[in-house]
């Protein structure tokens, strides 16, 4: 054993009473609660100083966090996040940050996450710009050099970029009343209009679904929907083990 990692922090009423989670976590060696006072650390044995983003992993340490937020407000950590031991996770986790933690899980009560990422339907979106904007078009087809042909290119960028803006825009409008927080995250593809995750009371849930809902029925065949949910509030929780239990850990090794 190498020391502790912690998936997360939840509230001790919730889940010290209850049946012992089941999932087993990275290694598969199941997980155990530290309590403090009405924290509780969820955590297991870490068999690795470092442990590798593999599918496999990922899955392991987010079914641990998916259960707990069956039960419980939940505050995830950042994936293979390892203390020396329980004692001192314990101490620089639950003990040092215990205001402040108590806060974090005010804010994410009786809430989830969302994540909505929308993406331009590629065939239908030149289509578009081809019926309005003809010129650039055949001025692609005439273009004989290559600065002819970048210079063309970036006026396609930039239809499409606007495309894109009124689309997110759009969206957001929609959206954003039904959400307490929303934060946008950097868009992975050219065709991508929006990456967005929203902090949403769980009594709205239903009202959100539908919303996103009716958005992709309207925008059937111009846009794509993909939409996740409901999730640990990984987006609106930025959790890690501070650096003086990092430095534990080296010494330990």
């Amino acid at each position: 054993m190498t020391g502790t990692i912690i998936y997360c922090i939840g509230r001790k009423r919730s889940l010290a009473d209850g049946p012992p989670i089941r999932a087993r976590g990275l290694g598969g060696g199941g997980v155990r609660l530290i309590p403090y006072q009405e924290l509780v650390a969820v955590v297991g044995d870490a068999t690795e100083e470092r442990y590798q983003v593999s599918r496999a992993n990922v899955r392991a340490h987010s079914e641990v966090i998916d259960e707990v937020m069956e039960r419980s407000d939940v505050l995830p950590l950042r994936f293979g996040e390892v203390a020396p031991d329980d004692e001192e996770a314990r101490k620089l986790l639950l003990e040092q940050q215990y205001d402040g933690l108590l806060q974090r899980l005010d804010r994410v009560r009786d809430r989830v996450e969302l994540a909505l990422r929308v993406s331009f339907d590629e065939a239908r979106l030149f289509d578009e710009i081809r019926a309005v904007r003809e010129d650039l078009v055949n001025a692609g087809q005439r273009a004989a050099s290559f600065e002819d042909r970048v210079s063309v290119g970036q006026s396609i960028a930039q239809v499409v970029d606007n495309k894109r803006e009124r689309a997110s825009e759009m969206i957001l409008a929609e959206l954003e009343p039904l959400a307490v927080e929303v934060v946008t995250n950097e868009l992975t593809s050219d065709m991508m209009v929006l990456n967005a995750a929203f902090l949403v009371d769980r009594s709205r849930l239903q009202e959100f679904d539908e919303r996103v809902r009716t958005l992709g029925e309207r925008e059937t065949g111009r846009l794509v929907f993909r939409y996740v949910g409901p999730l640990p509030p990984y987006s609106f929780v930025d959790l890690r083990i501070p650096a003086e239990a990092e430095e534990a850990e080296a010494v330990h090794a």
